[in-house]
């Protein structure tokens, strides 16, 4: 299984920063924002709102790729391009993998702060 983190990125967002510490001051962004969004779209799946999906999914995806957490982009684009074309079924259907890649990405971050070198 790959990393929820592309490594690539972590590696690209760090050479941006004098100390290294870039990624994660990204990633506490993105962790940050994980929950106002996830709210959104689960009132979304529950309310029927495709726009809100397609909007919300949109919103997250691009916040995913800016870290590098993959699987959460892929789950993204599972929801906003059905959302996209009205399909409301098939959007929220994707809302169980998004919700699994969150947990992988969280689970990875939690295990990373723990590490002795921030390293995971």
């Amino acid at each position: 299984m790959a990393a929820p983190i592309d490594p690539a990125v972590i590696a690209a967002l760090d050479e941006l920063s004098d100390d290294g510490s870039f990624f994660d001051e990204m990633l506490d962004v993105f962790l940050k924002d994980l929950a106002p969004s996830l709210d959104v779209l689960t009132r979304a799946r529950g309310a029927g709102d495709v726009e809100t999906l397609f909007k919300g999914a949109h919103r997250l995806k691009s916040g995913s790729a800016n870290v590098g957490a993959m699987r959460v982009n892929r789950a993204c684009i599972a929801i906003e391009t059905p959302a996209r074309a009205g399909d409301f079924a098939k959007a929220a259907a994707g809302m169980a993998e998004l919700l699994d890649a969150v947990d992988e990405v969280r689970t990875w971050a939690n295990r990373r702060k723990l590490a002795p070198t921030g390293t995971g």
